[in-house]
């Protein structure tokens, strides 16, 4: 993409925050067109993966000249660039470095979250210099970090939890989350046009920790074609006696009703799986979670031994039926 304004700082370069939306709009172009069975979906699959192709060589060779810093163990990181050339400098002291800098590439898709560049991006604002002089009373304008894993600017831009999200980081995703619904709106109003600290953001922190919460138990983003169910599902919501309901959750293939139970002494799990697919994922996966004592889980009253086991199969394209 061309150099323009992708955020409101008014500076121009060719940033990577329009370039997320373009590969975007693409795969999800894809994902339309070769659901009808369009002829061209093809076509377009291949301009999103050269796309892609072509965003990380280029963003490879600026991280090469980015500047670096050292940790306390005295080791060297860099700073990835939030622009492929023509950078301010004044960038990585801004907020915006945090909206809409380097860890918006994992939301993306255009990096992984265990790429070195992502993984020194999180632990710059999780360990860097700049957090021991944060002040939480202080001015939206200080240099961002990362507090109880969300931003300490504004929350509604917290894209760190996709990266925990993709690593398999229980605990660091579920704090994400938690801290979104307490920490990024107003508990006396419910609103989110109120951040932590007072600061007047944008509104969508709430969508953002509903979109997690959705993740954390139906998850349709891990990998391609494939559904994952209860991945992260808080253990408070798994009390013993107790229902959680999930009702026409949406996934990109079709609305999915889940429903959970656990037996009051947490031995074996209800799990009601009710889903209206418009077109089935290949592989549907269900997690199971580490309850105390858990010794089976009930899909649909079909009894799965689950002792030792994280995961199981439910339905693969080789396997078709429970099993």
């Amino acid at each position: 993409m061309p150099p323009a304004v992708a955020t409101d700082q008014k500076l121009e370069n060719p940033g990577r925050l329009e370039h997320r939306l373009e590969l975007q709009g693409l795969v999800s172009a894809v994902r339309l067109l070769r659901s009808i069975g369009h002829p061209r979906a093809e076509e377009f699959a291949a301009e999103a993966e050269d796309f892609k192709a072509t965003f990380v060589a280029a963003y490879r060779k600026a991280c090469r000249a980015a500047p670096r810093w050292t940790d306390a163990r005295g080791r060297r990181w860099p700073l990835p660039p939030t622009a492929l050339y023509g950078q301010d400098g004044r960038v990585m002291r801004h907020p915006f470095y945090f909206d809409t800098g380097p860890l918006f590439l994992v939301f993306a898709g255009l990096l992984d979250a265990d790429d070195p560049a992502m993984q020194a991006t999180v632990r710059w604002f999780r360990e860097g210099p700049v957090r021991r002089f944060n002040r939480f009373d202080a001015s939206f304008s200080q240099p961002p970090v990362i507090y109880h894993e969300v931003g300490s600017a504004e929350g509604c831009y917290s894209w760190n939890p996709f990266l925990s999200h993709q690593l398999g980081d229980r605990t660091r995703f579920l704090e994400g989350m938690y801290s979104l619904f307490a920490g990024s709106m107003s508990r006396k109003t419910w609103i989110s046009c109120e951040t932590r600290g007072g600061i007047t953001g944008t509104v969508f922190a709430a969508p953002l920790a509903i979109h997690l919460a959705r993740l954390a138990v139906i998850d349709d983003e891990l990998r391609p074609n494939e559904l994952h169910l209860l991945r992260f599902m808080p253990l408070a919501w798994l009390g013993r006696g107790q229902e959680a309901v999930f009702e026409r959750m949406p996934t990109v293939y079709g609305p999915v009703t889940l429903r959970t139970r656990a037996a009051r002494d947490g031995r074996s799990l209800d799990v009601t799986f009710k889903p209206a697919f418009r077109q089935p994922p290949g592989k549907i996966v269900l997690h199971v979670p580490p309850l105390a004592g858990l010794r089976s889980v009930r899909v649909n009253g079909k009894a799965l031994p689950c002792r030792g086991k994280r995961k199981l199969t439910l339905i693969a394209e080789d396997r078709p039926e429970w099993r």
